[in-house]
């Protein structure tokens, strides 16, 4: 099991719409996603997540923070978080 927590904060605006947080881990098999609703989220914050994994021979890892004004309308990046 990996444990993660990633310091973010909302650049412009507040959390209003539908995010996802993509897993990746380079090299390796390992994804995971965390969705999330903007009543979730602060205008800065931590998140944090556990995840099982596949294999242990992580040495690093990516986060990619998507947005949707609907979940059904499909993710898309968004520049408002840093």
């Amino acid at each position: 099991m990996v444990r993660l927590e990633v310091a973010y904060r909302f650049v412009k605006g507040a959390p209003k719409n539908f995010y996802c947080a993509e897993v990746e881990f380079p090299g390796t098999e390992n994804v995971g996603m965390k969705y999330m609703e903007g009543w979730e989220l602060k205008d800065s914050g931590m998140l944090t997540s556990a995840m099982v994994v596949k294999s242990l021979d992580i040495t690093s890892f990516e986060v990619k923070i998507t947005e949707a004004l609907l979940p059904e309308d499909g993710y898309r990046p968004t520049s408002l978080l840093s």
